[in-house]
């Protein structure tokens, strides 16, 4: 019988790790386990694991993940290799595929299937085709090449029975040449059949943000931070613009691992002086802190300047200023600046209970828009609690605040706001559910709308019927 080695290489995967390891333990023969000074509770995961062999080594930045993987092989004393990360994981299915493989081929490597599950609970990214390097025989391989987060270069003897492989001995972990496109080579089978699923982008839009603002500084030594915010920012892989469709994820593989989620608060400002600073201080006093709370001065003539030098030393205040755009596109240049997991549009005039973020967060799950109900003051007083979310129904009346949902970032940063449109929030509801994003309501009164005999409400009343027009092609029936 062929036996089989896993090699990790880890660095504070303590969230995924359990997972991975219950995946792999009983199919190898060992599991190779090299901690780079991790300061979680991963060495006490792994060596709880009677087939793991612990090893430390020396964790630096840009991570030499060349060399520690290398060090890994070295360790390595099966027939084959399977090369693991801690936020992949095997299924049953595809472990028994490739201890059958490994026992009846000829071949001297496999290149498997790499599925990246999305931030969307259920998706996977589409068209994703890569094939990578991950099983190979121990006789076969020489060493790794290259620094995170470049690609990785594993040179393998394989490579000199390819001639067309354009970069001789060197292959790319993922790629076989400069066009990045996988083929399959005699000795060096595609097996699509056999899946691991990649969970990194199920850790939510805050993680894959700060690990690219990270890389952006290793790449480019000799920018500043804010160039490598801004190119985090641009980037459309950071941002989830990407082609997704729906998957049935084995049973047991996390769809989701977000760890303590952050809550970006996005406040569009115009002439609402008088209220401000009730809205700030309602998102500052909450009984879970929000990540970041971002002002957009949408060019308000009032003295807002001078109202919000108290709170620019605050942690995670950001205050932007810009040319009178209006409300919509004020709220997109907040979004589109967030670096949280969930999203809230909150207008300057409004404000939230303490516990606002406490209990959507409880309460959001795997859905993407979680709806509170409301409380109305000012010109009106009164509670106004909605009924559980139907697609139907949403398409006879807004049935949520026109503000203050809390969104997951991936389904705002997809669809936003669309400024030519009078009713651009129900609009906005009416794409994510036509898009097949889920609702759910938090029957509590998180949220305070201030009703003005002069608000926007009111202004669009006076234009309801050009309003409805524009949302005719979603086949609505308003009441």
């Amino acid at each position: 019988m062929k036996t089989l080695s896993a090699l990790i290489v880890n660095r504070n995967e303590e969230s995924l790790l359990k997972g991975c390891l219950d995946r792999l333990h009983d199919f190898v023969d060992e599991i190779v386990f090299v901690d780079m000074e991790s300061t979680d509770n991963s060495a006490e995961i792994a060596k709880s694991y009677p087939k793991v062999k612990y090893f430390t080594f020396p964790y630096t930045e840009p991570v030499p993940m060349d060399k520690a993987r290398s060090f890994s092989f070295e360790k390595a004393t099966g027939d084959w290799c399977l090369i693991v990360d801690a936020d992949e994981y095997y299924p049953k299915e595809s472990m028994d595929k490739i201890r059958e493989f490994i026992e009846t081929t000829d071949a001297i490597s496999a290149r498997v299937n790499y599925t990246q599950l999305s931030w969307r609970s259920g998706y996977k990214q589409a068209n994703f085709e890569h094939y990578p390097d991950r099983l190979y025989r121990r006789d076969v391989f020489d060493h790794y090449e290259g620094v995170l987060p470049n690609d990785m270069l594993c040179v393998k003897k394989e490579f000199q029975l390819c001639p067309n492989k354009y970069k001789g001995i060197n292959g790319s972990l993922e790629y076989d040449n400069d066009k990045d496109e996988s083929f399959e080579h005699p000795h060096q089978p595609i097996r699509k059949d056999i899946s691991y699923y990649h969970l990194a982008r199920t850790r939510g839009h805050h993680f894959e943000f700060s690990k690219r603002v990270k890389y952006e500084m290793f790449l480019h030594p000799l920018i500043s931070k804010q160039e490598a915010i801004d190119a985090a920012q641009s980037n459309g892989w950071v941002q989830g613009l990407y082609e997704t469709e729906k998957i049935d994820v084995p049973e047991g593989i996390p769809t989701q691992t977000i760890q303590n989620p952050k809550v970006s608060i996005i406040i569009p400002h115009y002439n609402y002086a008088q209220y401000i600073e009730k809205c700030v201080e309602s998102c500052l006093n909450q009984t879970i802190k929000p990540h970041e709370i971002i002002l957009v001065n949408d060019g308000s003539p009032d003295n807002i300047d001078e109202i919000v030098k108290q709170w620019l030393d605050v942690p995670g205040f950001i205050y932007w200023k810009q040319t009178n755009f209006g409300e919509s596109i004020a709220r997109n240049t907040g979004g589109n600046i967030a670096t949280g997991d969930y999203f809230v549009f909150l207008d300057a005039d409004d404000y939230i209970r303490e516990d606002f973020i406490e209990k959507t967060l409880a309460t959001i799950g795997d859905n993407e828009v979680c709806i509170p109900d409301m409380t109305v003051f000012n010109e009106a007083n009164y509670d106004l609690r909605f009924s559980d979310f139907t697609s139907e129904e949403l398409h006879r009346q807004q049935i949520m605040p026109s503000t203050c949902c809390l969104y997951k970032a991936e389904a705002w940063l997809n669809h936003k706001f669309d400024p030519s449109m009078l009713y651009c929030d129900w609009e906005l509801y009416l794409r994510l559910d036509g898009a097949g994003y889920r609702f759910i309501n938090c029957h509590e009164f998180l949220f305070f709308y201030n009703r003005k005999l002069d608000s926007n409400i009111s202004k669009l009343d006076a234009r309801k019927e050009e309003g409805l027009a524009q949302l005719a092609k979603y086949s609505i029936t308003p009441i």
